[in-house]
């Protein structure tokens, strides 16, 4: 009789609950098991440090442990129940310690064959998406889960199905790579058998803040369809900003932060404040725990009462670029945009580096001063940093290094540089100061070379191992005699060679600059004397040779220039005014002067 009394009572409570089930939206694939290949990998280049294919899914004893079923002791029937989606901050990369493995009060977790069991860290061990259960860690979800028990006094299920170094792609249904989308949407629908849907909560962002423009055409795409699919066509939704750190978080983050304003009945969460990890790419524990709280303010606010006071406003700061380089000379100035909502903002420059730097905060900018001349050959670099509140940004600033050489500087009693790199000064180029007036070779005897797709030293080599090279390049004979690494100089380093020669601006491509555009004796007089110290350079060297014999004609003498034109003659570059012609000769004498580079 005892034990037909306890049968009568367990069938009674079966029915029971079965009634409790709240109405399940239908789900096409609910007859389907998951395929191998539903979970893509990460995208190429998403979050160094966290490989593709670092054991997605649940491994074969992974998680042991029993199984707590609503309506069995102390359980609740009916729960509010929340997914909590996102790349690898939200999977979870906070170091826990010994007492986060405790059960956590009023929270219970939704287990891959659809039964829950009191919630434990890690949150995201049972996604069917994620990477290596080592890596699952601490994630908002923690400290999300506490703060909503304890605001709404009732039992929460969380369905945590994360995967680190996803894409916003991979998360979007009608993609090429929408498994993710619909391993959540999967696990939700088993979810819903123990309660009501409140709300999701999403961070991802970090593998697509170079490419936020089009990131919020695709989120709303995804929060709409969780929408539909789950037959709820207002459910509360919130995101978080990147770290404040990450690259392009300025922009990412102001478009974050209009997620309202495109998506009905969202919201967005701070990254204000929160420090990262030794990586410098995932927050870590004690973050973790403020951003899930300040993701459960938000959601308690859209969920459960639209009353409650709106989170305080948070500290922004933001400056881009982060690496800010000045020339070496003293004066030199760069810029960097700033955004931010403080007024009050501090900067620290390193002790050593106050006697040559100076910084200039203003409503939208940040300019950077060099007060000294950098030494010869030595570059400079400090590390300043912004702070507002509890928030800060660090820009290196490195004034390049003087060079020890300079434009129309004697070299080697050989030539005269005329171009010197900007990245590398010890990288530069001279001209020969010995010239010679010759033909560039007999017509239709000219070796090939196409100076359009090659030049320099390269170039040099294909014409000297030509058959014809003894008797078709004759400019590039000349430049044989004068040694090694000698070559006929390119278009661009006529360009070149004709501001180091005029002193003065000029652009090749459409001919425009100085008076000098028309004839040699319209040149101002800061020309002139540029001029006149550039050709004393080239003839303080014995046999050199003007950079122009003609003096002040109407149109100036001219030197050879490239390797071959498509129709098997030579360029010549004109230095009475600038620019190449725009026709070529080959019979007709003109200056073989050759270029070097030194490196």
């Amino acid at each position: 009789m005892k034990k037909i009394s306890l049968s009568i009572l367990a069938i009674a409570g079966l029915l029971f609950f079965a009634c409790a089930k709240p109405e399940i939206p239908s789900d096409p694939n609910d007859n389907q098991t998951e395929q191998p290949g539903d979970n893509p990998g990460d995208n190429p280049g998403d979050n160094p440090g966290e490989q593709p294919g670092d054991n997605p899914g649940e491994q074969p004893g992974d998680n042991p442990g029993g199984t707590d079923q609503p309506g069995s002791g102390d359980n609740p029937t009916v729960y509010d129940i929340f997914l909590c989606i996102g790349q690898s901050n939200m999977a979870g990369r906070g170091e826990m310690i010994d007492s986060d493995r405790d059960s956590i009060n009023g929270v219970w977790l939704l287990k891959p064959d659809g039964s829950i069991e009191k919630a434990t860290n890690p949150l995201n061990k049972y996604s069917s998406v994620r990477k290596d259960l080592s890596m699952q860690q601490i994630s908002p979800a923690f400290g999300f889960c506490t703060y909503m028990h304890e605001k709404t006094e009732k039992p929460i299920l969380l369905v945590v199905n994360a995967k680190g170094g996803t894409g916003i792609g991979n998360w979007v249904p009608d993609s090429s790579s929408d498994t993710l989308y619909n391993a959540a949407l999967r696990r939700t629908r088993q979810a819903l058998a123990y309660g009501e849907l409140k709300g999701i909560i999403w961070h991802q962002g970090e593998s697509n803040a170079s490419t936020w423009s089009s990131y919020m055409a695709s989120l709303k795409t995804m929060v709409e369809a969780f929408r539909k699919d789950l037959g709820k066509e207002n459910l509360p939704f919130v995101a978080g900003e990147i770290h404040h750190y990450h690259s392009n978080s300025m922009y990412f983050n102001k478009m974050i932060q209009a997620i309202a304003e495109n998506i009905p009945n969202t919201a967005w969460v701070s990254a204000y404040g929160l420090t990262l990890n030794s990586d410098m790419l995932h927050h870590d524990r004690e973050s973790q725990i403020t951003l899930g709280e300040r993701y459960g303010e938000a959601m308690y606010r859209l969920a459960y009462d639209n009353s409650a006071p709106a989170p305080a406003v948070q500290p922004e700061l933001y400056v881009e670029p982060r690496k800010i380089t000045l020339e070496s000379a003293s004066g030199s100035e760069a810029t960097a945009t700033l955004v931010t909502n403080q007024s009050d903002i501090s900067v620290s420059i390193p002790e050593d580096a106050a006697s040559w730097l100076s910084v200039k905060v203003g409503s939208d900018k940040i300019t950077f001063t060099a007060s000294s001349e950098a030494q010869s050959g030595e570059s400079r670099t400090a590390v300043v940093r912004f702070s507002a509140q509890k928030e800060y940004v660090d820009i290196t600033v490195t004034q390049k290094a003087a060079s020890k050489y300079s434009i129309g500087q004697v070299w080697n009693n050989q030539g005269v540089i005329f171009w010197i790199n900007p990245e590398n000064p010890d990288n530069f180029k001279v001209i020969s100061a010995k010239a010679e007036k010759r033909a560039w070779g007999p017509k239709d005897k000219i070796n090939g070379v196409n100076s359009s797709s090659i030049s320099g030293l390269e170039a040099a080599d294909k014409v000297r191992a030509a058959d014809d090279y003894s008797t078709a390049s004759y400019a590039q004979q000349f430049c044989d005699k004068l040694g090694e690494g000698w070559y006929i100089p390119n278009r661009d380093e006529g360009d070149a060679l004709f501001l180091a020669y005029d002193s003065e601006t000029y652009f090749a491509k459409d001919k425009s600059g100085t008076a000098t555009k028309d004839v040699p004796d319209k040149c101002t007089d800061k020309e002139k004397a540029a001029r006149t110290a550039f050709d004393n350079a080239l003839t303080s060297v014995e046999g050199g040779v003007k950079l122009n014999t003609a003096e002040w004609s109407s149109t100036g003498d001219s030197i050879w220039l490239c390797y071959e034109t498509s129709a098997g003659l030579g360029y010549y570059y004109r230095y009475g005014s600038p620019g190449c012609s725009t026709g070529s000769k080959s019979s007709t004498a003109r200056w073989a002067r050759c270029v070097k580079e030194i490196k």
